[in-house]
């Protein structure tokens, strides 16, 4: 039973790309080049997929996205070689550690009949070395079959060329589940902070679960608890925000740091006394700074979004 669900599913994966070809093209009167991107689920109760994941579990396969192109040797080497760079550059921007990457290119038995070219971006994990995304150039493969089996052309007329031709497909494919398990053991870190040992989760901002957390200095201080949940409705309107009121500070310092929390802000006495100031922890370096509380979004948003 599992298999019949499995193999329907890679049939429809397939005859997707055919029918997102045929949609885009004959209905939207898109020009080459474009892209089509799909994510499917299934449950597989047999099979393991990494040693490090239940048995049984909502399996994501690897969502075709096809970025159709036209045909020609001289054409598709560049395509595959930008597709490939441009990947890899992704999975670093979001803090995949590249010691722990490799590059495993298909040939001879191992590359599909039908493909070009396969190259896989492969990752260490803690059980082995295990394929991570792969970057194909599939030739017309999937369209032509369908062409063949549904009797309907799926022949693009080229303005520029001036020429029909079967478009061909370069098919970037990453495994939403072993790319989630590959940013924790990426993120998995350890150093010592005053003679202490501390495990931490080193989350790229951008990807990390919750952005900050906002500590007010103590829970039985209305005005500095009022202060500190301004604030974080303030940045809860543009990230995943944690309060903590619970224990001494650095505790809290801790288990933000456990959870891959890259930024504390810590409202105190001085901030609703004093200064208007509040001070921003950074996870990494431990590091604080002092800035106004009208500066903490402006300040935050560069470091977690960019701008």
């Amino acid at each position: 039973m599992v298999l019949k669900v499995a193999d329907s599913s890679l049939l429809l994966s397939y005859l997707l790309c055919s029918y997102f070809f045929f949609f885009l093209f004959f209905f939207s009167l898109s020009r080459l080049f474009f892209s089509s991107l799909s994510f499917s689920s299934l449950f597989l109760a047999s099979l393991l997929l990494l040693p490090l994941l239940p048995p049984l579990l909502l399996f994501s396969p690897p969502p075709p996205f096809r970025y159709f192109i036209p045909p020609g040797d001289d054409v598709w080497p560049k395509f595959h070689e930008e597709w490939f760079a441009a990947s890899k550059e992704f999975l670093l921007s979001i803090g995949l550690r590249e010691d722990l990457m490799g590059i495993d290119v298909h040939e001879g038995d191992s590359l599909a009949h039908y493909a070009r070219a396969c190259t896989d971006i492969t990752f260490r994990f803690p059980f082995g070395v295990s394929e991570l995304m792969g970057v194909a150039a599939r030739g017309n493969f999937d369209l032509t079959q369908h062409a063949e089996g549904s009797g309907k052309s799926m022949e693009y007329y080229d303005e520029v060329t001036k020429e029909k031709y079967i478009p061909h497909v370069i098919e970037p494919s990453l495994g939403v589940d072993r790319l989630f398990l590959a940013l924790i053991c990426s993120a998995y870190a350890e150093d010592e902070i005053g003679g202490e040992k501390r495990n931490f989760l080193k989350f790229h901002p951008s990807v990390a679960p919750v952005k900050v957390s906002v500590l007010p200095l103590v829970k039985n201080k209305p005005e500095l608890v009022e202060v500190a949940k301004k604030l974080h409705g303030e940045l809860q309107k543009r990230w995943n925000v944690d309060f903590d009121t619970s224990g001494a500070v650095g505790r809290r310092y801790r288990r933000a740091d456990e959870i891959g929390t890259p930024f504390c802000v810590t409202v105190d006495f001085e901030t609703i006394e004093k200064d208007n100031c509040v001070t921003i922890r950074n996870r990494d370096t431990t590091e604080q700074i002092r800035v106004p509380i009208d500066d903490v979004v402006g300040i935050l948003g560069k470091e977690i979004d960019g701008y």
